[in-house]
């Protein structure tokens, strides 16, 4: 079962990805900007996740 934290990384993954977009469609080069770098964040979060997970599917083999 998903844990409560991964629901909730890949929520605010899901925001950011949609603010990124929103920005851009508004022609907003600063907050294009920001939710560049908020969905960079967000993107490092995800992969550390899959690291993890990685590790601990590696351990059941």
């Amino acid at each position: 079962m998903t844990e409560d934290s991964t629901r909730h990384l890949l929520k605010a993954f899901g925001i950011a990805v949609t603010n990124l977009e929103d920005a851009v469609a508004a022609g907003s080069a600063d907050g294009a900007k920001k939710a560049e770098i908020e969905l960079r964040a967000r993107m490092r979060d995800i992969i550390a996740l899959v690291e993890r997970l990685s590790e601990r599917a590696a351990k059941l083999s």
